[in-house]
């Protein structure tokens, strides 16, 4: 019985193992795609597809919104007895996280655990920290808030930010379970692995609702093999504001969604307009660069 367990646990990460190590770029094209190539067909029903979800879900309803607040946790899994979370403080922690919408601009305050009551923020792509006594002052870069803060602004966002993107194609369909989806890759400058993440959005055809996507990651804040992707699923939808917000977002190595994953982040309640924008923008003189890199 033992051994059967271990099998099931060991199987799993193995097979992760062997995809991290193949050295050929991820490319989330679909056979759609590198068939068909780009064209004005499926750019319009891309543009359909999205208009509906953007719609149904009421998401440009966000950008009515300067400002919302999330609070919630992120909790990253261990794999090989490793802790990959980003975060500096307890792995899972209780969190307030107010953004600028269509921003990278973002403040995260702990609401529990060793740093509880301090606050990490991003103006610019500058880092800040504020103690609890303390003034905000600048600090160094930290390659993993560096990343964690302004990916989970982007996700929060997602469907808006997508539907902006350079590159907007329909990708064409996939069924999971009794759900059938239509894909929509999304990316900039050419459909080919570069620079730019690509992305792969899944909508589903009854709902019209986002609720998946496969990402790649070419700028990551640790060490990951070319041939690496990942894959959020959302759930758990609510209505706030008239906007449909999923309250659960589960992200897994690859396409993979049922062995592993990587991390959970929760939100348990979520406000517009908490605060005036100016209090995420603590330092005077540094150009607003919006939803620019």
């Amino acid at each position: 019985m033992k051994t059967r367990r271990f099998l099931k646990v060991i199987i799993p990460v193995l097979a992760i193992l062997v995809l991290f190590l193949t050295c050929k770029t991820s490319d989330l094209r679909t056979e759609t795609i590198k068939n068909e190539g780009i064209n004005a067909d499926n750019q319009q029903k891309a543009k359909i597809i999205v208009g509906e979800a953007l719609m149904k879900m009421n998401a440009k309803k966000w950008l009515e919104h300067e400002t919302y607040e999330v609070i919630g946790s992120d909790y990253w899994y261990p794999l090989l007895f490793m802790n990959f979370s980003p975060w500096p403080a307890k792995n899972g922690a209780k969190i307030r996280h107010t953004f600028a919408t269509n921003t990278f601009d973002s403040k995260i305050q702990w609401l529990d655990g060793k740093l509880m009551g301090e606050v990490m923020g991003i103006q610019s792509w500058q880092l800040y920290r504020k103690e609890i006594k303390g003034d905000y002052s600048k600090i160094k870069k930290d390659s993993k808030i560096s990343f964690i803060l302004p990916t989970i602004h982007y996700f929060n966002e997602l469907l808006i930010r997508l539907s902006n993107a350079q590159i907007v194609v329909y990708a064409g369909e996939e069924k999971i379970g009794d759900d059938v989806f239509d894909l929509i890759f999304c990316t900039w400058d050419s459909p080919k692995p570069n620079k730019h993440d690509q992305y792969l959005m899944y909508i589903n055809q009854k709902n019209k609702r986002l609720e998946r996507v496969s990402y790649t990651i070419r700028d990551n804040y640790m060490w990951t093999p070319k041939s690496f992707y990942g894959t959020a699923v959302y759930s758990d939808f609510k209505e706030v504001d008239d906007i449909t917000i999923p309250f659960k977002m589960e992200v897994f190595p690859f396409g993979q969604t049922k062995k592993m994953k990587v991390h959970t982040y929760t939100i348990e309640s979520i406000i517009f307009d908490p605060i005036f924008i100016e209090a995420l923008y603590p330092f005077e003189g540094v150009k607003k660069l919006g939803d620019s890199k």
